[in-house]
C-alpha cells in the first residue's frame, strides 16, 4: 500500500491494522502477528486462510485459492474413544439345580455393548446341557468340560427399549453362575476383536488366562474364570485389571470376571486368577472388545 493510500485511510477512519492482509510474506515466510503465509501472501490466520484468499481481487491468479487450501493447516486426528466399563449384574443357581438363570440388566445406554457369561453344570451328568439364550444375544464361544460343566460367552447391542432382566434357559437341570457387564464406546457392528476359551483340567488355586493377539489398539480385555471345587464357597484375587465379578453359588461353582484396557495391538498380557481354596479344574475365556470407530 502506498504512503498516500495510507494517509487517506487514516483520514477517513477506515484503516484497521488488525485486518490488514494480502501483503507479500517476508523472504523467510514470516507475516505480521496473527497472520499466516499462504501462497506467498499474508492472510489473517491459518484457520481463515481459505476465507482470506476468497477476498483477493478478481484479477488474482486462478490458482491462489487452491494454494491457500493446500497450505492451510490440517486439523489433528480425533482422539480415540476409549472403552469404559459401566456396570455388572450377577445371578446364581444353587446346588439344588434349576432350568434357568435370570440376570438383572445393568445400567446402560442405547449403543452400549453387553457381555454375558453363563457357567453351569452338573458333576456326573450323563448328557450334554442345552442352553437357550434370550433374544438379541450372540454366542461368542462355548467351552465344555465333558458333560460336567460349560462356559458360554455372549454379546448384545443395547437398544432403546431394553428388558429389566435377561433369562437363559437350559436342560437338564443344572447349577452355576452367570453375570452381565455393560461397556461403552465399543464397536457396535463388530465388537469382538479377538477371543479364546480354554479348559484347564488341573487342580490348584491359580489359573492363568491365555494371551490373545489383537489387531486393534485401545481394546478392552475381558476375562472370565469359572471353577469347580468340593463344596467350599470360593473367592478370588487377580494379578491385574479391575475385578467385576467375584462370587459363588454357595457350593461347588465359583466365578471371577476381570477387565483391563490394552493400549497397543498385539499379544495381550496374561491375567491370573487365584482362588481362596484349591479347585478341581477351571474353564477360562478371554476376549478383546474393539473400540468404536
Amino acid at each position: 500500500m502506498s504512503r498516500l493510500g495510507m494517509v487517506l485511510l487514516l483520514v477517513t477512519g477506515c484503516y484497521h491494522p488488525s485486518v490488514e492482509a494480502d501483503v507479500p510474506c517476508s523472504p523467510d515466510g514470516a507475516c505480521p502477528t496473527g497472520q499466516f503465509c499462504a501462497a506467498g501472501r499474508c492472510v489473517l490466520d491459518g484457520t481463515t486462510a481459505i476465507d482470506a484468499r476468497a477476498e483477493l481481487p478478481d484479477d488474482a491468479p486462478a490458482d491462489a485459492m487452491a494454494d491457500a487450501r493446500r497450505d492451510a493447516p490440517v486439523a489433528p486426528d480425533a482422539m480415540p474413544r476409549f472403552i469404559t466399563w459401566k456396570a455388572t449384574k450377577s445371578a446364581t443357581v444353587s446346588s439344588v439345580g434349576g432350568s434357568s438363570v435370570t440376570v438383572s440388566a445393568p445400567t446402560c445406554a442405547a449403543g452400549d455393548v453387553l457381555v454375558g457369561t453363563v457357567a453351569m453344570g452338573n458333576t456326573g451328568s450323563n448328557q450334554m446341557s442345552v442352553f437357550t439364550a434370550p433374544p438379541g444375544w450372540t454366542l461368542v464361544d462355548r467351552i465344555d468340560r465333558g458333560l460336567d460343566s460349560a462356559l458360554l460367552v455372549y454379546w448384545r447391542l443395547v437398544g432403546t427399549m431394553e428388558p429389566a432382566s435377561y433369562t437363559w434357559q437350559f436342560t437338564p437341570q443344572i447349577e452355576g453362575v452367570a453375570w452381565v457387564s455393560c461397556y461403552a464406546n465399543v464397536d457396535a457392528t463388530a465388537p469382538i476383536d479377538a477371543e479364546m476359551g480354554v479348559l484347564i483340567a488341573t487342580t490348584g488355586p491359580a489359573y492363568a488366562a491365555p494371551s490373545i493377539t489383537t489387531t486393534t489398539a485401545n481394546t478392552m480385555l475381558v476375562a472370565a474364570w469359572i471353577t469347580h471345587d468340593n463344596q467350599t464357597p470360593t473367592t478370588w484375587t487377580a494379578t491385574a485389571g479391575a475385578v467385576r465379578a467375584n462370587f459363588n453359588n454357595g457350593s461347588t461353582r465359583a466365578a471371577l470376571g476381570v477387565d483391563t484396557p490394552v493400549a497397543a495391538a498385539g499379544a495381550t498380557p496374561v491375567l491370573t486368577g487365584t482362588a481362596s481354596v484349591v479347585q478341581d479344574y477351571a474353564i477360562v475365556d478371554v476376549l478383546a472388545l474393539r473400540p468404536a470407530p
